[in-house]
């Protein structure tokens, strides 16, 4: 049984929006290309929906994380997420 909580839907699924922009970006952002092709260096392409789920069916019902996933087909024309590089420990600054 889910847990219900005293946040608006539109709050809930602004987060998870939010959350999913921090961690995944349009793969014309920082994947490079060799012949033409992607080459994943910080990570494979990633559903929308599934990675909502994953992070989130835990906290939220199923119907918010569906809206979410739409949101963001809906406000961004990304054909593909893939993982945000992220600075690795030890790692200087450029």
């Amino acid at each position: 049984m889910k847990t219900i909580t005293p946040y608006s839907r539109e709050a809930i699924i602004e987060h998870m929006v939010q959350w999913f922009l921090h961690n995944y970006e349009s793969v014309e952002e920082n994947t490079p290309r060799d012949s033409g092709e992607w080459v994943y260096i910080h990570g494979e392409p990633v559903d929308t929906g599934e990675e909502l789920f994953e992070a989130f069916d835990h906290l939220f019902a199923g119907d918010l994380i569906e809206a979410a996933a739409v949101q963001l087909e809906e406000d961004h024309d990304v054909d593909e997420w893939v993982p945000v590089p992220r600075q690795e420990a030890g790692d200087e600054a450029a």
